[in-house]
């Protein structure tokens, strides 16, 4: 990955917001290819397959996961049942709404802002190749498709350049991904990923400064709830502490629970060291390391809020046995 060679995009602002890209993220990065027939029959399938290996050489592993569809009926682009943070959509004719109109037609912006929606794309890559004279015009209805989605509230779209060839255009999907896997803000990943000269691609971009997968979000995330769950953890202890001898099933209660909570402690134990590693490493294998420690997290998060909701239920259970009384 080159890093010493930059070619900034041209960039489009516009002040719509992207609701998608104040959440935080989640793990594994999910990407998702759509491809064509025409796409296809230009032997330029296999792109799934190539993010895959690069994936893996970088250790990313459980971090990553990638998915291929074919794209049959733009009006059936959406009803995704699965999260998919990144889109590439790689096709050879978008359908223009008239023969004298050079905008996308209706079913086809309807059908890619319901995929985008249903998916909770973080951004999304037009890969649109177009040999001969309808070139010219299908950059136009291309153009328009990114403007009228990311205008609407979608996330950003990356439209690369019709000059380029198609071995360059794998280049740029690959590089893009990898850029963004180091947690690179979006415009810096397209401009690293694109290097050399000539066309660049064209970044459109709603308001706000988090574009991209913002996986430093996740990350920080990740240590506010490591320091919550320690603090839940000695509550439990003082909670603990707290029950009265005389309440029925207190001593129970208070030894499965102590029991319990020396194993939580241990296993916070690793969910801190991981942090500690994955914060020193900072390089794309530390999100694999990452979905495995935000698993133990989240588990003890529950057991925790389980095992506290049950000290709460015996003390009010012992407070009505002392009224009765």
């Amino acid at each position: 990955m080159d890093s010493d060679v930059d070619s900034s995009p041209r960039v489009i602002e516009f002040p719509s917001a992207c609701a998608v890209l104040d959440a935080i993220p989640c793990l594994p990065v999910r990407v998702l290819v759509v491809t064509d027939s025409g796409a296809g029959e230009q032997g330029r399938r296999g792109l799934a397959g190539r993010l895959l290996r690069m994936g893996e050489s970088l250790g990313v592993d459980e971090g990553l996961a990638v998915k291929e569809r074919p794209l049959a009926d733009w009006s059936a682009a959406g009803g995704a049942s699965e999260r998919f943070d990144v889109i590439y959509l790689r096709c050879c004719d978008i359908p223009a709404e008239s023969a004298e109109e050079m905008r996308p037609a209706a079913h086809v912006s309807a059908g890619l802002q319901a995929l985008l929606r249903d998916s909770s794309a973080r951004f999304w890559l037009l890969d649109h190749r177009v040999d001969g004279a309808q070139g010219s015009r299908q950059r136009v209805v291309s153009e328009g498709l990114c403007r009228d989605v990311v205008s609407r509230g979608g996330p950003p779209a990356i439209l690369l350049p019709l000059q380029w060839g198609a071995e360059r255009r794998l280049d740029f999907h690959q590089a893009l991904l990898e850029w963004s896997l180091h947690d690179a803000p979006l415009e810096l990943a397209v401009a690293r990923a694109t290097g050399g000269s000539g066309p660049v691609p064209v970044l459109f971009l709603p308001s706000g400064r988090r574009h991209g997968l913002d996986l430093g979000r996740l990350f920080e995330d990740y240590r506010c709830r490591i320091d919550a769950t320690h603090a839940a953890l000695r509550m439990l202890s003082v909670e603990l502490a707290s029950l009265t001898a005389g309440t029925p099933g207190a001593a129970v209660l208070r030894d499965r629970l102590a029991i319990q909570q020396e194993l939580w402690v241990e296993r916070m134990r690793l969910v801190k060291a991981s942090c500690v590693e994955i914060n020193r490493d900072r390089d794309p294998a530390g999100w694999s390391r990452l979905r495995s420690s935000l698993d133990l997290l989240n588990q003890v998060e529950a057991d925790v809020a389980e095992a506290r909701a049950e000290i709460e239920a015996l003390q009010l259970a012992g407070l009505g046995s002392e009224a009765e009384r």
